[in-house]
């Protein structure tokens, strides 16, 4: 819903390794339905990132050629090390905005070795279209809305009515 702040706690373990989660601009997820968000080419059709409009399951941060800045924080809490059994934590919040309502948005998460910059395993499937990543499909419905705290009415409305 359109104003909702939703907010993920990201785990990964890769043993030996301390890595840095960042969020995958262009992806592919084939575990989401079709879900996807493609770089315009000639054989592509429908919606694509590069086009000049911020539609299908573009966003701020997956397409940002397309798209205003997302409303959206990714926060490293923990460095994986020996100590935690490489486990690195990162916590993402987001808040979709107008223009979003009706569509379904993918984000998904990687890692990066932080001593190689190498991608590091963070999953089983590796495909030479898709790194190991985590990913998550939101429904943003329409006609909703979540009024912030301390929102006014004035704040709220998109376009304030006409006193004529």
């Amino acid at each position: 819903t359109v104003g909702c702040e939703y907010q993920l706690s990201l785990v990964a373990r890769v043993e030996r390794y301390s890595v840095q989660v960042f969020e995958v601009e262009t992806p592919v997820c084939p575990t989401c339905g079709g879900v996807a968000v493609p770089l315009c080419a000639p054989e592509v059709s429908g919606p694509c990132c590069g086009n000049g409009w911020c539609d299908g399951a573009e966003t701020g941060a997956n397409c940002p050629a397309d798209c205003p800045e997302d409303d959206a924080s990714l926060v490293l809490t923990d460095l994986g090390r020996s100590q935690n059994s490489w486990e690195t934590r990162a916590d993402y919040t987001w808040r979709p905005t107008r223009g979003m309502s009706g569509r379904k948005l993918l984000r998904c998460f990687s890692v990066n070795a932080t001593e190689s910059g190498a991608l590091a395993v963070l999953g089983t499937e590796w495909t030479p279209q898709t790194a190991p990543s985590f990913c998550v499909v939101y429904h943003v419905e329409r006609c909703t809305y979540c009024v912030p705290e301390h929102a006014t009415m004035k704040s709220v409305v998109r376009c304030p009515a006409r006193v004529v």
